[in-house]
């Protein structure tokens, strides 16, 4: 007899590696597969264990999902060791344009968040961007730089179909990614 899992819509059980850096979440509605530092890489890494782990979860489950959305989300703290730069040498975002801010500034930045949601017209993607200065060491500068990306179905898909928009999802994250920073910012 194959366990039950009873879960209330808000509940989830979060399995995670013995070091500590994978989890997989499970939730009547969300499945999500997430890894900490260090990120070895979508295709190197998660990807498999994407197609490893979600038809075990199942298995056990004794569940045959359909999907009707999933998402790919990086989330990063970029730090900067330096204090007095300019931010457009690392990043190619609007908001690291002097112009974006109120005259009544005197372009002295001590933190800034900006956040950016966007739907495609043609694709049902939506964009959400968040990019923000956070706490640093001394003499130095960090920024949160999180990019979340969510493809809704037009009818609810088989994991394998699901799997396929994911890895399509991802290259669309990664070209995000790339536009934001710059070669210094990579360094």
């Amino acid at each position: 007899d194959s366990p039950t899992l009873a879960l209330s819509p808000n509940e989830r059980v979060v399995f995670i590696s013995d070091d500590g850096i994978n989890r997989l979440s499970v939730a009547p509605t969300m499945i999500g597969l997430h890894r900490g530092r260090p990120y070895i890489g979508f295709e190197e890494e998660l990807l498999p264990r994407i197609q490893r782990d979600l038809p075990r979860v199942f298995e056990v489950l004794d569940y045959v999902p359909t999907i009707s959305s999933i998402a790919v989300r990086y989330v990063n703290k970029i730090v900067i060791n330096e204090v007095g730069f300019d931010l457009s040498e690392y990043f190619l975002y609007w908001g690291a344009e002097a112009s974006a801010l109120p005259d009544s500034f005197d372009g002295t930045i001590a933190g800034f968040f900006y956040r950016t949601a966007a739907k495609r017209t043609n694709h049902p993607e939506n964009l959400s961007l968040t990019f923000a200065s956070v706490d640093a060491p001394k003499d130095s500068a960090a920024f949160l730089l999180d990019i979340d990306l969510t493809h809704t179905f037009d009818s609810s898909v088989e994991v394998r179909e699901a799997i396929e928009k994911l890895i399509d999802l991802k290259v669309v994250e990664n070209s995000i990614f790339e536009s934001l920073i710059t070669d210094k910012s990579r360094d």
